[in-house]
């Protein structure tokens, strides 16, 4: 990615821009990064396009995404570990107060429940769920082709139906 160097601030300014929103609108990110009040939405529309075109800054969106999943890079063993140590926590018992006045409370068992019902799944404790599918009024599902379903067009378009 040597090419990544040759951007302007505008450009590094569209592509964050572009990356942080998901990626949704290269236009409302040209907005963002760009002198843009005197331009109409077609010759806006024309210069993101042309802008997100440029081989550098493909380049950078392509760094900056990698970047963003460097830093957001979680193992399963991680997420495994953080959910047995809710789940653990969520079954404890912590004493507050103190001499006559001290009680105990168990921290939120649902939370801990939650935990180890995600553990379940990660590690493929359930059993797969069976679901019957019926048509209308639990009868059978009435298929059809799609010729069938074309010539149905047709003949409601000619005033057959």
């Amino acid at each position: 990615m040597t090419r990544v160097k040759n951007l302007t601030a505008q450009e590094k300014r569209a592509v964050e821009h572009f990356v942080a929103t998901g990626m949704k609108s290269k236009t409302e990110s040209i907005r963002a990064a760009y002198k843009t009040d005197n331009y109409k939405s077609a010759t806006l529309h024309s210069k993101a396009s042309q802008i997100f075109a440029r081989p550098h800054v493909k380049d950078y969106i392509d760094k900056v995404i990698e970047r963003q999943s460097e830093r957001f890079d979680v193992e399963v063993t991680d997420i495994k570990r953080m959910l047995l140590r809710t789940a653990r926590i969520g079954f404890q018992e912590v004493a507050f107060g103190r001499g006559d006045n001290q009680y105990v409370k168990q921290l939120d068992p649902q939370t801990g429940l939650k935990a180890l019902d995600q553990l379940n799944k990660m590690g493929g404790n359930y059993a797969a769920e069976k679901r019957e599918l019926t048509g209308p009024g639990g009868g059978p599902i009435v298929t059809r082709t799609l010729s069938d379903f074309y010539d149905e067009l047709e003949g409601a378009d000619n005033g057959d139906a």
